[in-house]
């Protein structure tokens, strides 16, 4: 194949690329996320208004019966990790056994449960969101209907201990009062706790319980209220026969996807539908930041740094006074209240806005100074584990970036960098370990280093040139 043929196949590859991801954007809405077999097995659990003894959504439950995995578990199918394993095999085993359903999928499922359970007091990885109230949560429902479950491990009672520190952060009254992350887990909290009227004043604009399906689940069920409803139905509709753990996320998907697009040095393509993203955005920033969605009530420090950096870069008027909602008492800064582990990709984010600070900006100054020292010694100590993703390589990004400050970085040597450092087939964790294609995705990798080929290939032949 001549050089001239090549050079055309790989522009015209590079014109396709551009034409997909494009459609991409265009094709922006509420979010693009994996299932959650844990959530779609709550939703498969409502009964029919129309006969209580058939399920509401029978798609979900066949999804469940078509969706169990070689060792008997549900989950990411792609990428063990046994949290996520965990949760949503029981999930689905306790959807199976209420419909009486899958015979040998409840006893594969059963088998996976009692072989595992107990490699919890060997797993040194981050747990799944909620895990330590989730699980300990189905396990006694387990037990209740007599499921054959090593219920007296060690293991099993730390959970439990754990669970109960955690309800303990946040007292039940500050639950039904405002919104908190305990909210996003209300399923695991003893039902004779809850009182569902004032749960229902809590209500996110969607009709859903923090934006989660099994949330939502457990208030329909018990107060039928037809919000809750509507929004299990959309979700429903929207993925057919599956549910995500968490929905809509809008607002997470177009920051991640601007963010990792501008990394790969590839925006340059893609300049208007960038700037509709970055408008979608600035509308819906709020006093306190961002959330992971337009209508969630609960921000995060890691989308609200996240957001405001990148409004920055492009000329949105932004204040970093909106930190100040996420400072702990004792001055450090938290992602969520009540939060019981801080991952080391919150003060990335942190770090990489403080970068780009106004002049008398103190809080940024500050922030500055305080993200530095912390992700330096996570460096150190190598401890470089995020609670909401497992990256292909975060230690890498956080030592580049540590080296190469902001002000005095290279564009053309930071591209270079992540295009080494970006995964794209990263997992991302929340109560279940879930994709997201718009922000991981193979397509941008490609598109990336065909650029950069095709970027050195001029460099190289007009150094050629000169020498001449």
């Amino acid at each position: 194949m001549s050089k001239i043929s090549s050079v055309v196949e790989q522009d015209a590859r590079i014109e396709t690329l551009i034409r997909e991801i494009k459609d991409m954007f265009l094709r922006l809405g509420d979010g693009e996320i994996s299932p959650s077999a844990y959530d779609t097995a709550w939703i498969a659990r409502i009964p029919s208004l129309n006969d209580p003894n058939k399920p509401q959504f029978p798609t979900t439950l066949q999804w469940i019966l078509k969706n169990q995995l070689k060792d008997g578990s549900w989950g990411e199918p792609s990428f063990f990790f046994l949290y996520d394993r965990l949760v949503c095999t029981l999930s689905c085993v306790l959807t199976l056994a209420l419909w009486k359903q899958g015979e040998e999928l409840i006893t594969n499922g059963l088998h996976f449960l009692q072989t595992h359970i107990e490699g919890l007091d060997k797993e040194k990885s981050i747990r799944t969101v909620g895990f330590e109230m989730i699980f300990p949560s189905m396990l006694n429902e387990a037990k209740i209907i007599g499921l054959n479950l090593p219920y007296d491990l060690p293991c099993i009672k730390h959970m439990i201990k754990l669970r109960e520190e955690k309800k303990s952060r946040i007292p039940m009254e500050v639950m039904h009062s405002v919104q908190t992350t305990l909210l996003h887990s209300l399923e695991a909290i003893e039902v004779e706790l809850v009182q569902w009227d004032r749960i229902l004043k809590l209500q996110s604009a969607n009709g859903s319980i923090s934006d989660s399906p099994s949330a939502t689940t457990i208030t329909y069920l018990n107060t039928h209220d037809s919000k809750c409803l509507e929004y299990l139905t959309y979700i429903v509709k929207r993925f057919e026969d599956h549910a995500p753990f968490l929905y809509p996320v809008d607002t997470y998907e177009r920051n991640w996807m601007i963010d990792t697009i501008q990394r790969l040095g590839i925006d340059h393509h893609f300049c208007k539908e960038i700037s509709n993203a970055l408008d979608f955005l600035y509308r819906n920033l709020r006093k306190d930041g961002f959330a992971w969605g337009r209508d969630a009530f609960v921000t995060d420090i890691d989308d609200t740094c996240m957001g405001l950096r990148l409004l920055r870069l492009h000329g949105y008027p932004i204040s970093p006074d909106v930190l100040e909602y996420f400072k702990d008492v004792d001055g450090t800064f938290l992602c969520y209240m009540g939060e019981t582990h801080r991952g080391v990709s919150d003060y990335f984010s942190l770090y990489r806005f403080s970068q780009i600070a106004f002049l008398g900006e103190k809080i940024l100054k500050q922030t500055k100074i305080f993200t530095e020292q912390h992700l330096i010694k996570s460096i150190k100590d190598n401890h470089v584990y995020d609670k909401w993703a497992i990256k292909k390589a975060l230690n890498k990004e956080i030592e580049w970036a540590l080296r190469n400050p902001w002000k005095t970085s290279l564009p053309m040597l930071d591209v270079k960098e992540y295009i080494r450092n970006y995964g794209d087939n990263d997992v991302w964790i929340g109560k279940t370990i879930y994709r997201m294609s718009n922000i991981n995705n193979s397509k941008y990798l490609e598109l990336a280093k065909l650029e950069c080929n095709k970027l050195q290939a001029i460099n190289t032949r007009e150094a050629k040139s000169i020498l001449l």
